[in-house]
This record gives C-alpha cells, structure tokens and sequence, in this order.
C-alpha cells in the first residue's frame, strides 16, 4: 500500500485529536480526581471517544483513498501519534510535579502508572486496527454511493 500526503494527514491530524483526548483524561486524572471507585463514566467517556476517533479516522481515509487498508493505516497512525503525544505529557508531568506528592503518586498507580502508559496502547493495537478497517469499509461504501448518485445524474 502507497502512502499518500492525505492518509498521513489524515492519520496525524486525528493522531492529535487522540493525544488532546488522551492529554485531558491525564490532567482530569492528575488535578481532580475522582472517588477511588468514580473513575467509571470518565472511563467510558474516555473509551467511546476513541472508537468515535477510530471509527472516523478510517471512514475519512477508506472515502479519501478507496482501500480499506488505507483505513487500517491511518488509524494505527493516529494511534502512535495520540500516544506519543500521551507519553511525552505524562513523563513531563510525572517528572516535575507528581513525584513530588504522595498523594498524586497513589493516584497515578491507582490509574495504570507507566505500565498502562507503556503497554496500553501496544495491546489496544488490534482494536485500533479493527476500528479502522470497519470505518475505511463504511467510507468506501458510502463514497461509492455517492459518487454513484453523482455521476447517474449525468446520463
């Protein structure tokens, strides 16, 4: 499969979406802190923001490009970005501010500490595969239809 600028695009921009998702989940988690058992609709929000996420990143690059693999691709690519983005602001925020608390260190262990940092997005990669593929299939359905519609009016 050919990378195209537009599934880079594609793939990045929704990456940074992903990361801005993934940054304010982090500070919600960090600065205002639920009850230790409260953490369950930020969970769910947090969770059916990212298949949206997913599920569009495919549709717009299985529209744009016309492969289904194309949509697969650019999840995944949204997928390393938003993570990375993710990582970097947790190490940073790790680094300088909750080391020094203890509180904030409990918090951050109660919440997945590194290991969910690290391992979390390497094992959601099926997912974010899966997600992608179901997305790139609904737009090149829908971007054959309408192309369909578009040039049946012409005859």
């Amino acid at each position: 499969m050919r990378m195209t600028p537009a599934l880079w695009r594609i793939g990045i921009l929704c990456g940074l979406l992903v990361g801005a998702q993934l940054v304010v989940r982090f500070l919600l988690d960090t600065f205002a802190p639920p009850a230790p058992n409260g953490y369950g609709p930020r969970s769910t929000m947090t969770t059916l923001l990212a298949v949206a996420t997913f599920l569009v990143t495919g549709f717009a690059a299985g529209y744009r490009t016309r492969r289904v693999g194309s949509g697969v691709l650019a999840a995944v690519i949204a997928s390393a970005v938003g993570h990375a983005i993710g990582i970097l602001v947790t190490l940073v925020l790790f680094f300088t501010v909750i080391r020094h608390d203890l509180t904030m260190i409990r918090t951050f262990e109660m919440t997945g500490g590194f290991d969910e940092t690290f391992f979390l997005p390497v094992m959601l990669l099926p997912i974010v595969a899966g997600l992608g593929l179901v997305g790139g299939s609904i737009g090149i359905g829908l971007g054959s239809m309408s192309r369909g519609l578009r040039t049946a009016g012409r005859t």
